[in-house]
């Protein structure tokens, strides 16, 4: 009895010293300070070819909304220049020099403008980071070529898009082939996936119970291979085992417990997209219930054995 209320009372006294913001025994999350993106393996730097960046910068200005009046701007002067021509090649012309002509917009302009703007303006540098690896919004992505080295599967993607009403959502599904982080001046980043994209009309099926199967091999949107890695989910390519040719698409989930306040995983489950598997005769098949499927069953690691022999004592003569 004495030690019991010895110990009470020093775990009350103690408990005056402990921050109660950090919990004691609880871990923090590895992904602790990278919901924003941070590269994690095979950092290296390069110089892509112009036409190349001209296509990430484009990409990255399309998808920012404190570009769009100028987007707008830039259509109807060129279909005020060029009234004959068609839309495919307007829409080729305004790829080909908005980052331009948008550069001298906003270096001309009169009226005040924010940094954030002038920064996108002038362009990222020549000189990109590249990774192999990469975590953002609590997922761990890996480019295909890393995808190989590792156990797990992680270079699998989802890209969300919606009409211009903001009703009608097409998905797209893709494998990271690069990852890149632009230079926007001053510690201003973006970081971008360059992915082989699945044609989402050749490639992507869905059947009546709900299942998504793909074709990894019917490549499409050639000319846009780059996305946000903020704006993408992860996705794992589980074998179908009714078709050698497509791939069950099986959604993420994001690992962010302990990171902004978050204590509750089950709040950013995204399994829910999954159709109930109490469903008879499902088609296409997936692999059962106690298998891990984003686990690689073509990786077979080589461990070297360091088992040594047990040494022979040898008889000494006297």
């Amino acid at each position: 009895m004495v030690q019991g209320y010895c110990t009470e009372e020093a775990v009350e006294w103690a408990l005056n010293y402990t921050d109660p913001s950090n919990p004691i025994g609880v871990p923090k999350s590895r992904h602790e300070g990278r919901l924003l993106g941070k590269g994690t393996v095979g950092k290296k730097a390069m110089n892509p070819e112009p036409d190349l960046l001209r296509g990430a910068h484009f990409h990255v200005l399309q998808q920012m909304s404190i570009v769009s009046e100028y987007f707008d701007e830039h259509k109807k002067l060129l279909l005020r220049e060029n009234p004959g021509r068609n839309e495919a090649w307007l829409a080729n012309e305004h790829m080909r020099k908005f980052n331009v002509w948008f550069r001298n917009r906003i270096s001309r302009s009169d009226t005040p403008t924010s940094e954030y703007l002038k920064k996108l303006a002038q362009g990222p540098i020549s000189t990109v980071v590249t990774y192999q690896g990469y975590d953002i919004n609590g997922y761990t992505f890996y480019t295909k070529q890393q995808d190989k080295k590792s156990t797990y599967q992680n270079s699998g993607v989802r890209v969300d898009a919606y009409d211009v009403t903001g009703e009608d959502k097409s998905m797209y599904y893709g494998q990271i082939q690069e990852i890149w982080e632009l230079d926007y001046h001053q510690g201003f980043k973006i970081p971008l996936f360059r992915c082989n994209w699945v044609d989402a009309k050749k490639g992507v099926i869905k059947d009546k119970y709900g299942f998504i199967s793909v074709d990894l091999n019917r490549h499409g949107y050639k000319s846009e291979p780059f996305v946000l890695a903020k704006h993408v989910s992860q996705v794992f390519y589980v074998p179908d085992t009714t078709s050698k040719k497509h791939k069950v698409v099986i959604p993420g989930k994001r690992r962010i417990v302990g990171v902004e306040n978050a204590v509750d995983e089950d709040e950013f489950d995204q399994f829910d997209e999954i159709p109930p598997f109490a469903t008879t005769m499902i088609k296409p098949r997936i692999p059962s219930a106690n298998e891990t499927p984003y686990l690689r069953n073509d990786h077979q690691e080589k461990v070297k054995n360091i088992v040594r022999k047990p040494r022979v004592q040898r008889k000494v003569a006297k």
